[in-house]
């Protein structure tokens, strides 16, 4: 008894499902057509007639699905092609804009007393030529050594100079420039 049941309810589910079934066609012109068993009988019963039907094994649907695919990608080639030429558009404009890196502070003198020979290394970019301005109280200073230098292939470039007698003790401004950027700091003199 158990077994007819079984077998009953194992057919209800395959009659209806099977009546569900839903074949969705993809033509040329784009415009998707739905075809179910219940619509048309007549067409339903004699698959002659018919250029679409429920594919049998697995490979008749994986060949059904290539062509519904195809047929689609056909149809929206222009939409895909405007996006392209967007997407290049805006990797132009990026590619032509320069990234400028930072300068960077390694070694100062500081803190460091009258009399004494100041030294600054920065980090920027490479072979490229930077200033160096140091402001104390009394001005901007004309110290032998503050001349523009050129960076070596690693970006490195170095000054020295001595802090004259003169020089109160105070926090004074060192502005580096060169490769589109600027670093600024300060010395301590005591």
């Amino acid at each position: 008894m158990k077994l007819f049941k079984t077998s009953a309810i194992l057919l209800l589910i395959v009659l209806f499902t099977s009546s569900c079934t839903v074949n969705i066609i993809y033509p040329e012109n784009g415009v998707v057509d739905y075809l179910t068993g219940n619509e048309d009988p007549q067409e339903a019963d004699d698959p002659a007639e018919t250029d679409e039907s429920v594919p049998e094994t697995e490979e008749a649907a994986k060949e059904t699905d290539t062509t519904q695919t195809t047929a689609y990608e056909e149809t929206s080639d222009e939409p895909i092609e405007d996006i392209k030429d967007t997407v290049s558009e805006e990797t132009t404009i990026s590619e032509t804009e320069e990234y400028i890196p930072p300068i960077y502070l390694i070694y100062l003198t500081s803190p460091i007393s009258k009399n004494q020979t100041a030294e600054i290394e920065i980090l920027g970019r490479p072979c490229t030529e930077y200033s160096i301005e140091v402001f104390y109280a009394t001005g901007k200073s004309s110290a032998s050594g503050l001349e523009n230098k050129i960076s070596n292939e690693n970006g490195k470039v170095s000054w020295s100079w001595k802090i004259g007698p003169s020089v109160k003790s105070g926090y004074y401004k060192i502005v580096v420039t060169g490769g589109g950027t600027s670093l600024e700091t300060e010395i301590q003199v005591y």
